[in-house]
């Protein structure tokens, strides 16, 4: 195996005999930071995007799947410990929780708008790393709820504001947190065409007024929907297990 630098890409360059992979200059630094003070040993003398910091990851990787500090759960460089604290005590309840999460830009505390993979039961991937993960909850015949076997690697660096599905509390808001301003609309010409005729607008990216972000059969859907956005309405309905293999399949029919 080699390793070569890719210094306008900022990339290190891993060369097998039969794969190539690639590793970020920052994401190299951050994994050695974190590791080092998660087994409080010293921080590597070496520059960002040197052989010398990719061969001091090296060896601490070795070292930290061996060590006590490899069980702690694992979080990306930048996120808040009020955030950490939150998701290490869902990980490490024994009455599962559901969290809806909202994701934005953690210097304005701007919220993105996510739609998708914001609400779920608080795991862990497994590996070297171990990374807050979420699963999405299923609803079952009886009323209940029961968590997915698998999920997405939460951005937890970017989470903006976190509220509790099932009573309602708000666990975590950004100190300067925000919503963009939604708008209501009649839709245009096309849009009612196809027999949509209310629109929402949304401000976004924080400079840009308007942008048509969906479209309604009728007034009372555009209104649920920007309740959802705003975190006024916590979660959406669940899908079962069965409406979600199907979603899974719908969506991957076009795809070979």
């Amino acid at each position: 195996m080699t390793i070569s630098i890719n210094e306008s890409q900022r990339l290190y360059i891993i060369q097998g005999a039969e794969f190539t992979s690639s590793i970020g200059f920052d994401n190299v630094k951050s994994n050695v930071v974190q590791m080092c003070d998660l087994m409080s040993v010293p921080k590597p003398i070496a520059d960002l995007g040197s052989m010398a910091m990719y061969q001091s990851y090296l060896e601490l990787l070795q070292r930290f799947k061996t060590h006590s500090a490899s069980k702690k759960t694992w979080f990306q460089d930048g996120t808040a410990p009020a955030v950490m604290r939150v998701l290490k005590k869902a990980i490490a309840s024994d009455e599962p929780s559901i969290i809806r999460m909202f994701f934005g830009n953690t210097e304005t505390g701007y919220d993105w708008c996510e739609e998708n993979d914001v609400t779920g039961f608080v795991g862990r991937t497994g590996g070297t790393y171990k990374s807050p993960l979420l699963m999405e909850p299923f609803s079952t015949p009886y009323g209940g709820l029961e968590s997915a076997n698998f999920g997405d690697a939460i951005s937890c660096q970017n989470i903006v504001r976190m509220i509790d599905v099932l009573s309602g509390a708000e666990l975590y808001r950004h100190p300067k947190y925000q919503v963009p301003r939604f708008q209501i609309v009649p839709a245009n010409e096309f849009v009612r065409m196809a027999g949509m005729p209310i629109s929402v607008l949304r401000d976004d990216m924080e400079n840009m007024p308007g942008i048509n972000v969906a479209n309604f059969h009728d007034q009372y859907a555009a209104e649920d929907y920007v309740a959802f956005m705003k975190g006024q309405k916590v979660a959406m309905p669940f899908r079962t297990k069965h409406e979600a293999q199907r979603d899974l399949l719908e969506s991957t029919a076009g795809a070979f």
